[in-house]
């Protein structure tokens, strides 16, 4: 697990600086936002507070997530498992074209990293073991993202994903829909 969260801070660093040497020239200024976002990925949902950077057409963003778990995503089907989990939702938007009026459409490549607590059942003492297991989401999707006004922007998207720690490996196939509300300095 180390090796991936290795990958995933060097592919946004990667991204980041790939995007900066883009645009150097441009003299652009660089935008930071905070907003909120709701996610329903099939089997989970997730509530996450993000900040945001901003540099022309690119948006990376991370921030803490709270996750709900309706039914298991991987695992063996005995074992009990915790209903909610917090972790880090990581991602990186690019907006496609230029503005037509307020809606701008972008794709998305996310992250969502939570840590969920299982009770393994056994026929001998102890008759139960908890276990913490670290489970990476990931999707990709499409959206568009509506100015409200000057600082205030509402977004929302469909994809797919799975919940394989490399990035858009199926073993779970998983449809994910996702809305948010962000206010940009």
């Amino acid at each position: 697990m180390r090796y991936i969260i290795i990958i995933l801070i060097s592919f946004l660093v990667s991204f980041s600086n790939i995007s900066v040497c883009q645009q150097y020239n441009e003299n652009k200024k660089i935008e930071f936002g905070i907003g909120g976002s709701f996610h329903y990925d099939y089997k989970v949902s997730h509530y996450a507070l993000v900040f945001n950077t901003y540099i022309k057409q690119n948006n990376i963003y991370a921030g803490p997530m709270y996750t709900s778990v309706y039914e298991n995503m991987t695992g063996d089907p005995v074992n009990t498992y915790d209903d909610h989990a917090y972790g880090l939702n990581v991602g990186y938007r690019y907006f496609i074209g230029k503005r037509k009026k307020d809606l701008k459409p972008f794709i998305q490549i996310e992250f969502m990293i939570f840590w969920q607590e299982y009770y393994e059942q056994q026929l001998g003492p102890p008759n139960v073991t908890e276990h913490t297991r670290i489970i990476v989401e990931n999707t990709i999707s499409v959206g568009i993202d509506y100015t409200i006004n000057s600082g205030l922007h509402v977004s929302g998207g469909l994809g797919f994903g799975s919940y394989d720690g490399l990035f858009l490996i199926f073993n779970n196939f998983t449809p994910t829909s996702y809305i948010g509300i962000e206010y940009r300095f």
